[in-house]
């Protein structure tokens, strides 16, 4: 345009006229005593009521400048819905760039109705996933700041979903993969505050953290965002929207009975929540569990009945040590220290077989000497003279069922029981029962029972089996004995099938091939009580491929 040009709201830069950002917006805010200019916006403020309205000027081409997103937009979003967006062009805003020379004058492009279509082309864990990110924002890192003070917005939580569903660091955002979706983003928007930079999603190169975000304001916002990444995903605890739903989810089983109460995105986001932690580790039956055994404890309940409820509440302790430690949060030390704590407990209610789960645990951990030591210990004890291994209770012709539930409480008191170690089929232990676990649960079966002594030996041979000595040998010798013996004290017949597959196994890994052979033989031959009839077949023509390997003449 010419100098000359009639144009209102015109400035004048190099000889060329311009329309004035700044006296567009205050010519639109000059109208109403209740309008005010708020960013590129002209806001009215009215009792109870807020309006926010922007006059922007449309564009029908796509900028050069955000090139890059329609070429880097492979998975996400889908190519028809890229290429409306990008047909659509976008729109100029009335502000400009804050450090600019020109900044009362410039126009942004704006992408709004581009984000517009993006969140509307999000499925439904994904649309859940960027309200998560609001909510979190909102009441767990502005918690107690002044609107004005906030350093991060909600479309810098915009900004961090579009970016993970783009790169597709996960697979889709769904009910599985929701938590790990928002550890991601989290993350993501750590790494941004600790460089100083989070990029624009159409335009990359521009920083969306320019002025506000630096120097000691930059370095205290990271240490706090830090804070709570340590915490590890209990930091969503914080968050009341969220936090209110779990506690109940925790605590009862019963239907919520006014959802009218509840904001339907936040009901919506929760039961999604539900779902996965049903599938992480249901935390939630467990915590039912030892509420229920809390309240069992304001009782005078005899030795038997006590007796159960240590079994129970051991039982679940230890499981939720393992579940724990396999949420693989990498620098999470509030999840590490949980399963410690975890097993520890375990090892309090517990009795000797639980000190095997606690050997099994730092064996996880390629902690041998700390699992050697646990293992003596409990050989000692296993081998004591009055330990009664408690499958043999109900064999025993002289203390069955009945006659055992009638002992007086003294006589309970009195005995030292050895429990079998009871595996659980959908909880990762340890690598080298996890084919027969697969295998178990197939049938369907959910647990194996492996006897304690057993169980010690087996642990005992793992970790000693690559020392150089002579103690492996020693071991798969005394079970060996231990199989053959007569006496059948230490296991029942119905935990043989697993004992005799168990040897087969560690000496197949120490390499006495005709051993493991016989061995998984005689698994066969035993009650497949632990439903791993599979497994063991398929140990069996490998040792037997391997042997004939062997056998076959070199040329």
């Amino acid at each position: 345009m010419s100098p000359d040009a009639e144009i209102p709201f015109h400035c004048v830069i190099n000889g060329k006229v311009y329309v004035s950002s700044s006296q567009w917006t205050s010519f639109s805010s000059s109208f109403n005593e209740y309008f005010r200019i708020h960013g590129p916006c002209v806001a009215m403020n009215i009792p109870n009521f807020v309006i926010d309205k922007v006059e922007c000027i449309r564009s029908d081409f796509w900028p050069p400048c955000a090139s890059s997103f329609e070429k880097r937009c492979r998975l996400w979003p889908e190519p028809s819905i890229l290429h409306d967006i990008v047909k659509n062009g976008c729109h100029l805003v009335p502000i400009g760039h804050k450090l600019g020379i020109h900044g009362k004058e410039e126009w942004r492009i704006s992408f709004a109705m581009a984000e517009k279509r993006l969140v509307y082309s999000m499925n439904h864990s994904q649309f859940l996933l960027y309200g998560l990110m609001k909510l979190f924002m909102k009441e767990v890192i502005n918690r107690g700041v002044e609107e004005n003070n906030e350093l991060l917005c909600s479309y810098h939580m915009k900004t961090a979903v579009f970016w993970v569903l783009q790169q597709s660091v996960l697979p889709e955002c769904n009910s599985q993969s929701f938590l790990r979706c928002f550890w991601i983003c989290f993350k993501l928007v750590i790494k941004w505050v600790y460089e100083g930079f989070c990029p624009n999603f159409f335009i990359p190169e521009n920083n969306l953290f320019l002025v506000k975000i630096h120097g000691s304001v930059q370095n205290k916002l990271f240490c706090e965002l830090y804070a709570m990444y340590e915490k590890g995903l209990s930091c969503l605890f914080e968050c009341p929207s969220v936090r209110d739903h779990i506690y109940k989810s925790l605590t009862s089983r019963a239907q919520i009975t006014n959802p009218c109460k509840i904001n339907p995105l936040t009901k919506e986001l929760l039961t999604d929540l539900d779902t996965v932690g049903v599938i992480l580790f249901n935390f939630q039956s467990c915590v039912k569990t030892l509420l229920d055994v809390e309240k069992l404890m304001n009782f005078n309940l005899g030795r038997v009945y006590s007796l159960v409820i240590q079994r129970a509440t051991a039982a679940i302790f230890h499981q939720m040590a393992f579940c724990l430690l396999s949420l693989k949060l990498k620098s999470n030390k509030l999840v590490y220290r949980l399963s410690c704590s975890a097993i520890r407990l375990a090892v309090k209610f517990g009795d000797v077989s639980d000190m095997l789960f606690n050997a099994m645990y730092h064996f996880r951990k390629h902690n041998t000497c700390k699992t050697l030591a646990i293992v003596e210990k409990a050989k000692v004890l296993l081998k004591r003279s009055d330990m009664v291994y408690f499958g043999h209770l109900f064999e025993n012709s002289s203390v069955g069922t009945e006659s055992w539930l009638k002992m007086s409480e003294s006589d309970v008191a009195m005995i030292n029981y050895g429990f079998p170690i009871i595996i659980f089929n959908n909880t990762f232990y340890i690598e080298e029962l996890v084919t027969e676990q697969q295998h178990s649960l197939r049938t369907p079966w959910g647990v194996l029972r492996i006897p304690s002594l057993v169980f010690l030996h087996m642990l005992e041979f793992l970790c000693c089996r690559h020392d150089g000595t002579k103690r492996p040998k020693a071991v798969l010798d005394e079970l060996y004995e231990l199989l053959n013996s007569n006496q059948g004290r230490y296991m029942t017949y119905l935990s043989r099938d697993i004992s005799w597959h168990i040897l087969g196994k560690c000496q197949e890994m120490f390499g006495n091939l005709q051993i493991a052979l016989y061995a998984y033989r005689k698994s066969l031959d035993e009650i497949g009580m632990n439903r791993i009839r599979t497994a063991t077949m398929e140990r069996i023509r490998i040792v037997e491929s391997q042997m004939h390997m062997y056998m076959r003449p070199s040329c």
